[in-house]
């Protein structure tokens, strides 16, 4: 292995070490069991988790979809989270929109949630 792939990471990915563990925690999993569910092994895991490593963007994008987060929370960059209340068998997957999208979307929501036409009895 390369030498600068072994040093530690910088301080935005060290966020990301702080938020796999803690999203892996939130669902109750282990690293093995994470590990499992993305397809790679768990010291894997567990070097991201210390921040020796940085997962390749195929392991980001998947555990964007495990943990319904948008990429740029995983990385640190964002803080904001999409926790949304899906209604079964509806499937919206929010980390195709940018924050303008988002921000459209949260404005039709509350244009529908506060017109009595729309909501749920």
């Amino acid at each position: 292995m390369h030498k600068t792939m072994q040093r530690k990471v910088n301080n935005t990915m060290s966020v990301s070490a702080i938020r796999v563990k803690g999203l892996r925690k939130e669902l109750g999993m282990t690293q093995s069991e994470l590990a499992k569910r993305l397809m790679v092994s768990r010291s894997c895991v567990a070097n991201w988790e210390s921040g020796t490593r940085t997962p390749d963007c195929n392991s980001i994008m998947r555990m964007s979809k495990l943990f319904k987060v948008p990429v740029d929370y995983i990385y640190g960059i964002s803080d904001r989270r999409y926790k949304v209340k899906m209604v079964r068998d509806l499937d919206i997957d929010l980390t195709k929109l940018n924050g303008d999208g988002i921000a459209m979307l949260c404005d039709y929501y509350r244009y529908l949630a506060g017109n009595d036409k729309y909501k749920a009895k």
